[in-house]
């Protein structure tokens, strides 16, 4: 409380300052309440679809969304529809849960690189990436979760991770590439470049579509 003055309006100012003062801090705290009471319902959501991503068997989900929105905020996606599209991505590549294997894109390799569906180690990524090395043109292969294939996005996993068995890494550099497709593109036409080109690319494009509406349920709650 301000002390009483000799002059009533000098008394009368300071209450009226007080008063603008207390106003304000309320509109800060009501403004940091409704912070907060979003951030808790935004936690809410994300956790129920964490679940729903597990009941749905993916692996580690939570990973999955952080990845996915982390690309989406880069390049100002729609979150729900990128979401989805991360998860048709790895459906399509290993299937659910998904596996960190390598592709088969030489046929059996007999346990050698470029390997054919041998599980991702340590080991294995290193002798893989000396291969790729090698003849970065003749040995690309899929690699892990999201089937990292061509020479250059397995060498950026490799900066990431310094090997080829984290899963994060892998998401990390090819959810980001699918952004850029999406941004400059479109969904469908975003799916086909993601898996090159040619027929084959093309049906990887009528697969992912169909399977969106389901993803986009999924992602929502519906």
């Amino acid at each position: 409380m301000t002390p009483i003055t000799a002059s009533p309006e000098k008394e009368l100012d300071a209450f009226r300052q007080e008063q603008r003062d207390d106003k304000a801090k309320l509109r800060r705290i009501e403004e940091r309440v409704a912070r907060r009471k979003a951030r808790i319902e935004e936690a809410r959501r994300d956790a129920r679809l964490i679940r729903r991503l597990e009941k749905a068997n993916f692996r580690q989900p939570l990973r999955v969304v952080i990845e996915a929105d982390r690309a989406a905020d880069d390049n100002d996606l729609p979150l729900n529809t990128f979401r989805a599209m991360c998860l048709v991505v790895l459906k399509k590549e290993t299937g659910l849960p998904q596996r960190a294997i390598f592709g088969c894109d030489h046929g059996s390799q007999g346990g050698r690189p470029p390997y054919c569906h041998d599980r991702v180690t340590p080991d294995r990524g290193r002798a893989f990436l000396k291969a790729l090395r090698a003849d970065s043109w003749g040995k690309m292969n899929g690699v892990h979760w999201t089937q990292t294939t061509w020479y250059e996005k397995v060498f950026r996993v490799e900066a990431i991770s310094h090997d080829l068995t984290s899963a994060v890494a892998h998401m990390r550099v090819c959810f980001g590439d699918l952004a850029l497709l999406r941004d400059a593109f479109g969904t469908a036409e975003a799916f086909r470049r993601y898996n090159g080109s040619g027929a084959a690319a093309e049906e990887y494009r009528r697969i992912c579509m169909s399977w969106m509406p389901d993803m986009l349920a999924l992602v929502r709650g519906d």
